[in-house]
């Protein structure tokens, strides 16, 4: 499932923001400006009119979330505090539990819900009937990576000598150790798939079948244990 998120108005903080600092520069508001803000929000929007995913779009939603996500980091780059100067609060639910939901004010929570939005449409791309093993292993392994940078994310967040976010604040899906098991997981996965690509090539010796098959299970032990 996706983690759905509510409205923020991301584009007049940053026109506000923008205009701000070019008074102070003693110049107008460049008008590429205002609408980069305009075309982020749009994108934000959009985003969040996805309520769940279907087999003709998820491979799309998967590439407009790393998109976003790609934009959110380098915008977070030309602040001092990762947005928090905006003064919004970007809260996003449980994607498992929708009655639980965080809060957060700086950009950082925008990246981590996007990733983890992007992994979920991977993983249901990788799970159609239509998909071929070899494109179940990379979009399993591109979930995989979403996860990955999810959970380093939110470690650099919640650790440290001046934790920006309560550990306790946070939804279960995005708790360190759900991302771990979740990134194992698709890991596993994207083995099977490629046992599956194994087993279906008869050229492939019934040797490196098994060796195919230790490997795939020895991730899903790994996975189930931190599942567990």
């Amino acid at each position: 499932p996706l983690k759905l998120f509510k409205h923020s108005d991301l584009e007049n903080a940053l026109v506000r923001l923008l205009q701000d600092r070019a008074q102070l520069d003693g110049r107008p508001l460049p008008p590429e400006a205002a609408e980069a803000a305009r075309n982020l929000q749009a994108t934000r929007d959009r985003l969040m009119a996805i309520k769940e995913l279907s087999p003709t779009m998820a491979e799309a939603a998967a590439d407009e979330f790393i998109g976003y996500s790609n934009v959110i980091e380098r915008l977070e780059a030309r602040f001092e505090r990762l947005g928090v100067e905006l003064g919004l609060s970007f809260t996003w639910k449980d994607a498992w539990k929708p009655r639980s939901r965080s809060s957060f004010e700086d950009l950082q929570t925008e990246r981590v819900g996007a990733l983890i939005n992007a992994a979920a449409a991977c993983a249901y791309r990788a799970a159609q009937p239509s998909t071929s093993p070899i494109e179940a292993y990379r979009a399993l392994q591109r979930a995989a990576g979403c996860y990955a940078q999810a959970h380093d994310l939110v470690k650099a967040a919640i650790w440290g000598l001046s934790p920006r976010w309560q550990p306790s604040s946070l939804t279960g899906d995005v708790r360190l150790e759900f991302l771990s098991a979740m990134q194992a997981t698709m890991l596993a996965q994207a083995q099977r798939a490629v046992h599956a690509q194994a087993c279906a090539d008869p050229a492939i010796s019934a040797k490196s079948r098994r060796l195919s098959a230790a490997a795939t299970q020895a991730l899903y032990e790994h996975a189930c244990v931190l599942m567990r």
